[in-house]
């Protein structure tokens, strides 16, 4: 991805659902808007052993264990964006567009 095309990626209309009992360090499920026209659900927000934020992506596993995620960032820069946008609206520290 550009640098331009980074920076025309869109991450809004965030919700958070916090998960007082999670497994595997859940700790909330996301969804956002990405450029007004993607809806992405059923991204979780885990705390990893270290204590840092990371976000997963869903994925369905095969009875053969293969794993067919369902989306995910395809570069760095689209990863950085959403998890500015979800992990910053965690911590009250989203953007304006983030936020919406």
């Amino acid at each position: 991805m550009s640098a331009d095309a980074a920076e025309s990626l869109r991450v809004g209309h965030g919700r958070l659902h916090l998960v007082s009992a999670g497994r595997d360090g859940l700790i909330a499920w996301a969804s956002c808007v990405l450029n007004g026209s993607i809806h992405l659900t059923n991204i979780a927000v885990r705390r990893g052993k270290d204590g840092r934020l990371f976000l997963t992506y869903p994925a369905k596993r095969t009875s053969y264990g293969a794993t067919h995620n369902y989306f995910h960032p395809l570069n760095r820069e689209a990863a950085a964006a959403l998890e500015e946008a979800i992990l910053g609206q965690l911590r009250g520290t989203s953007t304006k567009e983030s936020a919406t």
